[in-house]
């Protein structure tokens, strides 16, 4: 039974630490995800001359 206890909780382990693994990816995706989505919020504004128009009244 000890046997059959110890490899259980062995199991147990090497399940919570593939959690724990799994968790830690999904965070990093998380940043990079967040990262990602402000990069593409932040706006330039730039003024660019396109053209230029001349009156004259006669």
């Amino acid at each position: 039974m000890n046997k059959k206890i110890k490899e259980l909780e062995k199991k147990r382990n090497d399940m919570r630490r593939n959690l724990y693994d799994q968790q830690d990816k999904i965070d990093e995706q998380k940043d990079l995800l967040f990262e990602e989505i402000e990069a593409k919020l932040q706006q330039k504004v730039t003024n660019k001359h396109l053209f230029a128009l001349k009156w004259r009244i006669i």
